[in-house]
């Protein structure tokens, strides 16, 4: 929207390729953005950071091989009602479906800045896991949490909360926010 109403500081700031719109009623899949969708390469897919934006990644497009394309993965939810995936689980599994609509077969090249890193190796696990090729996942300043043994009830705490995930998912919504945004 911002884009629309002020198309030129949009452009100067973020550059010409963050006013392009993708709604559905567009070719490609909905959640694809194109950041820069030529090149003869693998394509590198960049899941969203918290906020489910992705013009974040113009610049690291522009800094790219020629040849390699960057697809940003947007988040549900951002233009209109859209129901949003119940887990992570769920969620990867709508990236997946997204980047196969975009790249149908491996290899695949897929990363993520903060939580869109661990978004996105919950994507390359469902990828493994589906027997394709992965060649690379790209984490940029992000931490997985440890998911089992001893330190899987202090996941959170990797993260500045005081608490472990668990016990944070526990809460109510309007609780749960003060530990986030404090």
């Amino acid at each position: 929207r911002l884009g629309e109403l002020h198309p030129a500081a949009v452009a100067a700031r973020f550059g010409a390729e963050s006013l392009v719109s993708n709604d559905a009623d567009e070719e490609g899949h909905p959640l694809v953005v194109p950041l820069k969708p030529d090149g003869s390469l693998p394509p590198l897919f960049m899941v969203h950071p918290p906020g489910g934006i992705v013009v974040c990644y113009a610049e690291l497009a522009r800094h790219l091989d020629c040849n390699r394309p960057l697809f940003g993965i947007r988040s549900r939810g951002l233009h209109g009602e859209e129901d949003l995936p119940a887990s992570l689980e769920a969620l990867a599994a709508d990236y997946v479906a997204a980047i196969k609509a975009t790249q149908p077969a491996g290899p695949y090249q897929v990363g993520g800045w903060s939580l869109g890193g661990v978004i996105a190796s919950e994507v390359v696990r469902q990828l493994l896991a589906a027997g394709e090729t992965v060649e690379r996942l790209l984490l940029l300043d992000s931490a997985l949490p440890a998911g089992s043994g001893e330190t899987a009830g202090r996941t959170g705490r990797e993260y500045g909360l005081e608490l472990g995930l668990s016990e944070l998912g526990d809460l109510p919504a309007a609780e749960q926010l003060p530990f986030l945004y404090d």
